[in-house]
């Protein structure tokens, strides 16, 4: 019998202290997601053009575009996303679309600082 396990994706401004990891002037959000307990959640960032980065980040880390999650025991995970501007000739405004398991996903519209 397969089960299908489904994964919550939110996301929301990042409040607080940025992580070390973070870079300063990027647009940064709190991604919450829920699901089963210790599941592995392969979050991806897709549609930014050139003159951008997605960066998902942990206090020790940061990954572009791509980051696998564990969630704890419960079933809850965050982690920091930030879309950075790297080139001042790229759009001041640009849509990213993050995916949780190729499935659930969320659209962000993001203004560069």
């Amino acid at each position: 019998m397969m089960t299908l396990a489904l994964i919550t994706l939110l996301a929301g401004p990042w409040k607080g202290p940025s992580l070390p990891t973070v870079t300063p002037g990027s647009q940064k959000y709190k991604l919450t997601l829920r699901g089963p307990a210790s599941a592995d959640v392969d979050l991806r960032a897709q549609g930014l053009p050139k003159g951008w980065i997605a960066s998902f980040c942990t206090e020790r880390s940061c990954s572009p575009f791509h980051y696998t999650l564990e969630l704890n025991d419960r079933g809850h995970g965050e982690i920091e996303f930030a879309a950075i501007r790297t080139d001042a000739a790229a759009p001041v405004h640009v849509h990213v679309t993050i995916t949780a398991d190729g499935k659930t996903h969320k659209e962000l519209d993001v203004t560069a600082h």
